[in-house]
């Protein structure tokens, strides 16, 4: 809950080493509670930060530079790291932190293959437990042994087979002969060759799903009626960026998820798309919460603007951004109906006027902030809630009293407002609020008739624009001896005709 979420961030800054410990472990743990426990002096603490799920992917680089291999270790085997982080990790100088990345079930298949060649047995070892690794990665190990061991697994593929043929001894080669998956055919096209002809064989065509699909043809397949040979083709590690432009705006959903499923894409691959105008980060992409979280704290506040509009922005990326120190993006955040409370909370204290005025629009505000900003010292951000049309009733009849002409004025052209309201504000001392009463649609016809003959020509021009005013208040205006108002109630008349 929200609570919850307050009182962790407020635990972050205990003075107490196993408290903030405590939330550095929870699961609960906001963004903002790990971005601060992160820089913490305490090294346990920075790598319990360092594998929790809920750190942000830049708290998760920032903590992949730590002078501790503790720290490191954990960024290594968070699976929520991002993939040029587990890159770098993989070339770390501590064994141990790159055993953490060799376990990791997210590190990108280029970190296995790199791993799997570690010169410590460890690594590869890691490399091997892994159960995302594919079994092609560990058939490159220079190690017979290894391959002699992968040769007794009844899993192991034909291509795989192809693979420790053409590179195992005849110890293993003699082993594999009663592999079930051997065919008779494999066995004759795989004898008698050397390693370097086996391995290159093709024995069919390519597929839109094969890893080994060249990208002329992955370009080719791309242009596929069927969605789900773009869905292969999306998901395939060999297709370049220029056709992954392309699939990020096909017309399936199903397509476009798949793109932010490819190994290779990355955040930024999106900010270059946004800089092409090829997406706008602010629309409903599906986009991972990883992705989300790094792409709201970049430096370029266009890109943090966007994702602040973004309806599928969550939570806690939302509280971070409701104090960013760009006006858009908060203005962004006040305005997504997806905000959080706690970001509501912290808006509605903005010292800048749009943010606040932007609140009230939001249909996900609560009636909580708008009381709070129907008192507010601005009067624009008090004449925004007045004219709202889902401002509560008890809500406007305070504003019926505000001081500001120009809040009244905004309440008289509310399209919600009680006639009572509209009655009492039809004989306001300024001109403009009962000029706004005349054309607000919800006032009473007789009330109408009083404000077609007030003195100020403003009043009855705001009469004359209204479209169920009755016909004959608006034949006497346009009879009147005002131009401006003879010609408002001509136009009200032919487009009340027209309807």
């Amino acid at each position: 809950s929200n609570t919850t979420e307050i009182v962790l961030l407020r635990l972050a800054s205990d003075v107490e080493d196993d408290i903030r410990l405590a939330v550095a472990n929870s699961s609960k743990a906001s963004l903002g509670s790990l971005i601060n426990l992160g820089k913490d002096e305490n090294v346990k603490i920075r790598a319990a930060v360092g594998c929790n799920q809920n750190a942000s992917l830049n708290t998760l680089t920032i903590l992949s530079k730590d002078p501790k291999s503790l720290v490191r270790g954990r960024v290594g085997a968070n699976e929520n790291t991002f993939s040029d982080t587990l890159r770098v990790l993989a070339e770390d100088s501590n064994e141990w932190v790159r055993t953490q990345v060799g376990s990791n079930e997210k590190s990108p298949v280029d970190v296995l293959i790199r791993l799997g060649r570690d010169d410590l047995y460890n690594v590869r070892a890691s490399v091997a437990g892994n159960p995302t690794t594919p079994l092609e990665i560990l058939a490159q190990d220079g190690s017979q042994e290894v391959l002699y061991a992968l040769s007794g697994n009844e899993n192991i593929p034909k291509s795989v087979l192809r693979i420790l043929y053409a590179r195992g001894n005849k110890k293993i080669r003699k082993k594999l002969e009663s592999h079930p998956n051997v065919s008779v055919d494999m066995l004759n096209m795989l004898q008698g060759e050397d390693a370097d002809a086996q391995e290159l064989k093709v024995t069919h065509g390519y597929t839109a799903d094969d890893p080994k699909c060249p990208p002329n043809y992955l370009s080719y397949f791309a242009n596929d009626e069927d969605e789900n040979v773009r869905c292969d083709v999306a998901l395939n590690p060999n297709i370049s960026f220029d056709v992954l432009e392309k699939l990020i705006q096909d017309r399936s959903k199903c397509v476009r998820k798949a793109v932010f499923d490819n190994p290779n894409i990355s955040a930024d691959f999106l900010k270059q798309c946004v800089a092409k105008g090829v997406i706008n980060l602010s629309d409903e992409l599906d986009m991972p919460k990883a992705f989300v979280e790094i792409l709201a704290q970049d430096e370029d506040e266009k890109i943090r603007a966007q994702i602040a509009a973004n309806q599928s922005t969550f939570s806690a990326v939302f509280e971070a951004l409701a104090i960013d120190e760009d006006e858009e993006v908060r203005v962004n955040v006040a305005g997504n109906k997806n905000t959080s409370r706690v970001a509501f909370e912290s808006l509605v204290q903005d010292e800048n006027v749009k943010v606040r005025a932007k609140l009230v629009s939001n249909p996900s505000c609560p009636v909580e902030i708008l009381e709070v900003l129907a008192l507010d010292e601005d009067e624009k951000v008090r004449g925004a809630v007045a004219i709202y049309p889902n401002t509560p009733n008890y809500i406007l009849e305070i504003l019926l009293e505000d001081e500001s002409s120009e809040v009244r004025t905004c309440l008289a052209m509310n399209s919600n407002l009680l006639p009572d309201f509209l009655k009492k504000l039809s004989s306001d001392s300024d001109s403009g609020v009962r000029a706004g009463v005349g054309a607000n649609e919800k006032t009473l016809e007789e009330i109408l008739d009083v404000l077609s003959k007030d003195p100020e020509s403003e009043v009855r021009e705001g009469v004359a624009s209204n479209m169920v005013c009755p016909v004959s208040i608006l034949r006497r205006l346009l009879n009147g001896s005002n131009e401006e108002v003879s010609e408002v109630a001509r136009d009200t008349l032919i487009e009340c005709t027209k309807g």
